[in-house]
C-alpha cells in the first residue's frame, strides 16, 4: 500500500513539473516529466491489476465448495498454510497466472488447490489435491515459519 501511495505522489509530482514546464516552454524537460509521469501511471495500473489478481485467487479458494475423494472440502472454513506461484508471476498480465493453496481444513484434512487467474479477475479450479500430512510436511520444509505454525518446532538433526 505505501508503495502504491508513493507512485500516486511521484506521479503527481511529474505531471505538476510536466504543466509547469511546459507553461515555461522548457520541451526537454517536459518530455522528462511528462515520461516519468507516464511510467509511474503504467506502474501504478499494473500493481492494480497484480493485487485484482490475487483478491480474485483469495476469493475463488474462498468459494470452494466441492465434493471430491468422498469428502466436502469448503475453501471458507480451511485455513491456508501457503500461497505459491507455480509458474508464470503475477506480473505478466498477457499470461495465465497458475497458484497453489496449500490449506488444511478444521478436521485437519490437508488439501491443495491449483488455481489458474486470466487477465485479471477470471478464475478456473484445476485440480483439487487431497494430501497426506507427511506430503504437506514436505510441501512447507523450507518455509521454517509455517512448518512449526502448523507442526511445531522439529527436531535438530
Amino acid at each position: 500500500m505505501a508503495q502504491l501511495k508513493h507512485n500516486r505522489f511521484v506521479m503527481l509530482g511529474a505531471l505538476v513539473a510536466t504543466v509547469v514546464a511546459a507553461a515555461n516552454g522548457l520541451s526537454f524537460i517536459t518530455l522528462m516529466a511528462g515520461g516519468i509521469t507516464l511510467l509511474q501511471f503504467v506502474a501504478w495500473k499494473q500493481q492494480d491489476a497484480i493485487r485484482s489478481r490475487f483478491k480474485a485467487a483469495k476469493d475463488a479458494f474462498e468459494a470452494l465448495n466441492v465434493i471430491a475423494f468422498d469428502k466436502h472440502w469448503v475453501g471458507s472454513t480451511a485455513k491456508v498454510a501457503k500461497v505459491s506461484s507455480t509458474s508464470t508471476p503475477p506480473e505478466r498480465l498477457d499470461k495465465p497466472w497458475a497458484v497453489q493453496v496449500l490449506a488444511v481444513t478444521s478436521g485437519g484434512a490437508w488439501f491443495a488447490v491449483d488455481l489458474q487467474v486470466t487477465c485479471t479477475d477470471k478464475v478456473q479450479m484445476l485440480y483439487l489435491h487431497r494430501l497426506s500430512e507427511k506430503t504437506a510436511k514436505t510441501m512447507l520444509a523450507f518455509d521454517l515459519e509455517v512448518y512449526e505454525r502448523f507442526f511445531g518446532k522439529p527436531d535438530v538433526a
